[in-house]
C-alpha cells in the first residue's frame, strides 16, 4: 500500500491486527506513507512485524506521527522468534534457511510510539523500545534469540531519505 499524503488514521478494528506492514508464512509486505500527521494504532501483531520468516516494512515519510501497539504485543519493526529457526525441523527445515526481517522505518517529524491497554481503564505509556530519534532492534542485539537469519529493526531519524522512494516525487 502507498499512501502519498494526508493525516490518515490507520487503526485496526475487527481484526486488530495482522495488518499495518505485517508479513506471514513467507509474504512481503510493504506500507509507505509519504507525508501527513498519521495515526496509527493495532491491539496485537502490526507495523513493520515479520512472522514465520516473511519481510515486513511500514515506512513513513514526514509529519508528526503517532503509533499505538496493545502493550506486550510484537510489533514496531521487530521479528518473532520460533525456536525451528535456531535448528531444523527434520520434516520442515524451511524455516531453519529462510530470513525474516521486520522494518519500521520513520523519517521527519515529532513522532510518539505507545503501548496501551485496553481494559475498563485505558491505560497508555511509552512504548519500551521504539523512540523518537533512535534506532531499535527487535529481538535485540542482547537477546538471546537475536540471529539466525530473523532480524527486526526501527529506525526514526529526523531526515534523510530512501533513493527508491525518490521515484515517486516530482
Amino acid at each position: 500500500m502507498i499512501d502519498e499524503g494526508g493525516d490518515d488514521n490507520h487503526e485496526l478494528y475487527e481484526t486488530a491486527g495482522a495488518a499495518l506492514g505485517f508479513g506471514w508464512d513467507f509474504a512481503n509486505s510493504l506500507l509507505i506513507n509519504i507525508g501527513g500527521n498519521d495515526i496509527y494504532k493495532a491491539k496485537m501483531i502490526s507495523m513493520g512485524l515479520a512472522q514465520i520468516r516473511s519481510f515486513a516494512f511500514l515506512i513513513d515519510i514526514g509529519g508528526d506521527d503517532q503509533y499505538r501497539l496493545g502493550a506486550g504485543t510484537d510489533g514496531l519493526g521487530q521479528a518473532s522468534y520460533r525456536p525451528d529457526f535456531a535448528k531444523p525441523r527434520k520434516l520442515g527445515p524451511y524455516t531453519y534457511y529462510v530470513k525474516s526481517l521486520g522494518c519500521l522505518i520513520d523519517i521527519g517529524g515529532t513522532d510518539l510510539y505507545l503501548s496501551y491497554e485496553d481494559n475498563e481503564k485505558y491505560l497508555e505509556e511509552s512504548h519500551p523500545n521504539a523512540k523518537n530519534n533512535a534506532v531499535w532492534f527487535a529481538p535485540a542485539k542482547t537477546d538471546s534469540t537475536y540471529g539466525n537469519n530473523n532480524f527486526g529493526v526501527g529506525i526514526d531519524i529526523d531526515n534523510g531519505y530512501i533513493p527508491e522512494i525518490q521515484k515517486w516525487e516530482d
